[in-house]
């Protein structure tokens, strides 16, 4: 008797400490049900490898600012910028004026955020929001809204260049992944976010420079974003105003919450945000599948992060 109660116990601790692995699991069980050519088709893999790793660099810069108790909503939108500025730059420019002007554009919408909340004193919404605007408004004034086709070879073939199938821009994601994971968990840098997020107050008092953590921040969120943003547009082959903004700024929130970070700071890891990343992907490959109608994408996403919302709500609470 004491020996099956101790087993229920240990299976109720399994699945609370693994319920995303788990929902993973079930999620792809389903999608081979209903779909058995899920896990055999290459357009597939493929499809599903391009959503992990453009949410993905989201994600992680997400997370990182999630830890520190702040909020980024103009991530999906550098991601537009970086891809149509992208586009319009190789018009009549290389690789390396791509390279230097998208990510000096991106970084000072990153820079703006942090220099808004650290010297300012706005909250982390309103001035994500401030940069997020302003990214809105450039991609649209690049072009006046319409899409670009992408005009470099060398990002061209970067879209489609793979190591046994799998794509080298997701190879890179997982890197960056892991890397992150190491420097927070083993760096200087990464436990003075944590403190940041669980008590700035506190860290300030202790000699932790809480303003060049939090500009360091924002400064990395945007960075990775402009790396999604440019894998967006070596994957299309071209550079969309909407590649990004409100969506895939919703989802980033998203994956980050149910992957584990908190929305009150101080809690959570990289490797799973990127479970969440992998969760989210495979969730809306489901949708797609499912032939539900785009008309009610927005409306899905939103109920969505409402329900991930609630659910950090009521495991806050009992935490608390």
């Amino acid at each position: 008797m004491i020996l099956q109660a101790k087993g229920i116990s240990q299976a109720k601790d399994f699945l609370l400490k693994h319920n995303l692995i788990i929902a993973l699991a079930i999620l792809v069980s389903l999608m081979m049900v209903l779909f058995p050519e899920f896990l055999f088709s290459k357009g597939i893999l493929l499809s599903f490898f391009h959503m992990c790793t453009i949410l993905g660099f989201l994600v992680i810069g997400q997370s990182i600012v999630l830890i520190i108790g702040g909020i980024d909503l103009s991530n999906g939108s550098i991601i537009g910028l970086a891809s149509i500025l992208g586009a319009w730059i190789a018009l009549s420019q290389g690789i390396s004026v791509i390279l230097v002007v998208t990510f000096l554009v991106c970084l000072s919408l990153g820079t703006l955020s942090g220099l808004l909340i650290t010297r300012a004193g706005f909250p982390p919404l309103i001035a994500t929001l401030v940069s997020m605007s302003i990214a809105e408004g450039l991609t649209l004034t690049v072009t006046g809204g319409a899409p670009l086709a992408l005009n470099n070879d060398t990002l061209s073939w970067f879209g489609v260049a793979n190591i046994g199938g799998v794509p080298v821009y997701s190879m890179i994601w997982i890197g960056i992944v892991i890397s992150f994971y190491v420097v927070l968990s083993k760096s200087v840098f990464g436990r003075h976010l944590y403190a940041v997020g669980g008590s700035e107050r506190t860290s300030f008092v202790c000699g932790v420079n809480t303003r060049r953590i939090k500009m360091m921040t924002y400064m990395i969120s945007a960075v990775l974003a402009w790396v999604g943003g440019l894998i967006y547009l070596c994957y299309t082959a071209s550079g969309a105003p909407r590649a990004g903004g409100f969506l895939y700024m919703l989802d980033s929130i998203s994956a980050s919450v149910i992957g584990g970070l908190s929305l009150y700071g101080g809690r959570g890891n990289i490797l799973d945000a990127t479970l969440g990343t992998m969760f989210f992907a495979l969730l809306y490959m489901t949708v797609i599948f499912l032939n539900i109608s785009p008309v009610l994408d927005s409306a899905f996403r939103g109920i969505l992060l409402l329900v991930v919302v609630l659910y950090a709500f009521v495991k806050e609470k009992r935490k608390s």
